[in-house]
């Protein structure tokens, strides 16, 4: 159960941060491309609007103008536009829009500037984009500048939007990622472990078959293996305990390895076995790719040496 617990969280965690880090990714890309869109769709505004500004600002028409940059007042993302002339001192403004601005000097352009300006300036209210471009007269001379201004928190709602679908959508993903996934672990793993607990677990009551019940999917293989050797060797050993069960009952004693193991323990009390012979129990012959070992053909080695493996001697 901790386990399922402690995959489940890893398996949580890690779907969960990857999801968010292409969540915020793409949202942040998709955030740069509506500011993008403002940016330009500002610009070719503004340049618009220029060519219509700079004849009134040439001959001091400053009613005509008042009246023109009025005209943007409540359109669509328009906050308005504002009118300077050399100096940097406002000649026309959109109405209400000097109470929004307020008497912040990044709104005011600097004088005599010739270069145009694209930027996002946070307010109080909201965040707004200002566009600035220089106005001149027919001889190029620059007689004043003219800023557009948009309001851009339709760009935060909808950043704050896309955020909630992303994050609606992460939820859903790792919900679903975690769940087939421990479907899977429970049906590729869970079972056929299962299934070997139940078959380990008759083997150790004599009632299993000698068959293991898993199938035989590469990534068990080490696992079969062992718990077959394991299962073998306790077979084995009961089969053993049997057979010396039944030569007491009748009064009958059977050397086995283990058996000759403890009398020979219990006899030398710890000592070592040691037998002593005119030659080895193998033979190490140099060849030309290394020491090849053999056993010779020797009844001695043949009767002693399965004893003294059995009795861990030398």
């Amino acid at each position: 159960m901790r386990l399922t617990y402690r995959l489940s969280l890893s398996l949580i965690s890690g779907v969960a941060i990857i999801s968010l880090a292409f969540a915020f990714f793409q949202t942040r890309a998709d955030t740069q491309a509506l500011q993008r869109d403002l940016e330009s769709h500002a610009q070719l505004l503004a340049e618009s609007l220029v060519r219509s500004v700079e004849p009134l600002v040439a001959r001091h028409s400053n009613p005509e103008l008042r009246r023109l940059v009025d005209r943007f007042k409540d359109r669509e993302q328009i906050a308005g536009v504002l009118v300077y002339d050399p100096e940097g001192n406002p000649l026309a403004i959109t109405s209400g829009l000097a109470r929004r601005l307020g008497e912040d000097p990044a709104f005011t352009p600097k004088p005599g500037t010739s270069r145009s300006d694209s930027r996002f300036i946070k307010l109080g209210t909201g965040t707004i984009h200002m566009v600035t471009l220089p106005l001149r007269a027919d001889d190029e001379k620059v007689i004043g500048a003219l800023s557009l201004f948009h309001d851009a928190s339709y760009i935060g709602l909808q950043t704050a939007a896309m955020w909630r679908r992303a994050l609606a959508s992460v939820s859903i993903q790792t919900l679903l990622i975690v769940a087939v996934t421990l479907i899977m672990l429970q049906w590729g793993v869970g079972r056929p472990l299962r299934r070997m607990a139940n078959w380990l677990q008759e083997m150790r009551l004599g009632s299993g078959s000698q068959e293991l019940d898993i199938p035989h999917q590469a990534e068990f293989e080490p696992l079969t293996r062992e718990v077959t050797r394991m299962a073998s060797s306790l077979t084995a050993a009961r089969a053993a305990a049997e057979n010396e069960a039944r030569l007491r009952d009748l009064g009958e004693s059977s050397w086995t390895p283990e058996r000759l193991r403890v009398f020979v323990q219990t006899r030398l009390g710890g000592s070592r076995l040691f037998a002593v012979s005119n030659r080895e129990p193998y033979e190490h012959t140099h060849r030309a790719g290394g020491i090849e070992c053999s056993v010779p053909a020797s009844g001695l080695v043949t009767a002693m040496e399965p004893i003294l493996r059995a009795c861990d001697g030398t």
